[in-house]
């Protein structure tokens, strides 16, 4: 349970500092007195962790946290194992929330003039796909097979197994949003250029703050279909995709302040499916090329 409170204060220390609460400390506290490890590194988790706001910022500050949590692992004889990060990142990645988008629109009359755009023939018209999308949907993406690019339709969020708050039961959480692109959950995937897709939207929401279930919506100017950067991949419940999530712009951010969509820009479309580097295309999409939607 210990190492349990360190691993969510590893994963959400990307939002920010920790609160120096007693549970930390204790959980602190308690393994290093059952190992023989350094009192430093447990002493450099609390700091990286709840202090040095003007040294340590979002990934940065997972960083220093992560190389603390791996000593702490190191010294008491324990493998921090990809299926410990795999869950961690999952569950409590920033990005993934409820608060974070998870609606977006894409309406099948806008969609031709998108095919005729990019100059691909995509045969998308004759596909059923849901044009108010939220999770577990079936929502549009456009990939790349045998040299060819096609449309295909599949579910949006890879689902992921976890154990249920009461003993043994499980839950299945649908991750929507990628932000952490090095986490062993989405490695993999990236690194295979099949696996890249694009997903068309007209229009992408995010909750007003403190209104409830009211959203606000954006577009991009002069272009009626946009597309995300998203990746898919088989699962047991059949062909699921998600899509990449960055910083906010000045525009997202007084509604969403930790995230947005990462918005390809046209020209970078063949470049996203042929598989190179993710981290190149996760930034924000400028604001003066978007609106709010009135």
């Amino acid at each position: 349970m210990a190492l349990e409170a360190l691993e969510q204060v590893c994963s959400e220390s990307r939002q920010g500092a920790a609160p120096k609460t007693r549970a930390l400390a204790f959980s602190l506290a308690y393994l290093w007195t059952i190992s023989d490890g350094q009192k430093w590194r447990y002493d450099g988790f609390w700091q990286a962790a709840t202090g040095y706001p003007e040294q340590y910022s979002g990934w940065s500050r997972s960083t220093n946290v992560t190389r603390f949590l791996n000593g702490i692992y190191h010294s008491l004889g324990m493998a921090r194992t990809a299926e410990i990060q795999i869950l961690f990142d999952a569950m409590y990645q920033p990005d993934n929330n409820e608060g974070m988008c998870n609606h977006y629109r894409n309406y099948a009359e806008f969609l031709q003039n998108w095919e005729e755009y990019i100059g691909w023939n995509l045969p998308s018209a004759h596909i059923e796909y849901a044009q108010e999308v939220w999770p577990k949907r079936q929502g549009l993406i456009i990939r790349e097979t045998s040299g060819k690019k096609v449309a295909d339709t599949m579910q949006w969020g890879v689902p992921l197994k976890m154990k249920g708050k009461r003993q043994g039961t499980t839950i299945t959480k649908r991750i929507t949003n990628v932000r952490n692109l090095k986490s062993n959950f989405w490695r993999s995937t990236l690194s295979t250029p099949a696996q890249r897709c694009l997903v068309p939207f007209n229009q992408f929401a995010e909750p007003k703050p403190n209104a409830g279930r009211e959203e606000v919506w954006f577009k991009v100017n002069e272009k009626p279909v946009s597309a995300f950067a998203g990746i898919w991949r088989e699962t047991d419940e059949g062909n699921a995709y998600a899509f990449l999530t960055c910083e906010p712009n000045p525009l997202v951010k007084p509604i969403h302040p930790k995230a947005m969509p990462v918005v390809l820009h046209p020209e970078d479309y063949k470049r996203w499916l042929a598989g190179e580097d993710a981290e190149q295309f996760a930034v924000p999409f400028p604001s003066q090329l978007m609106s709010l939607v009135e």
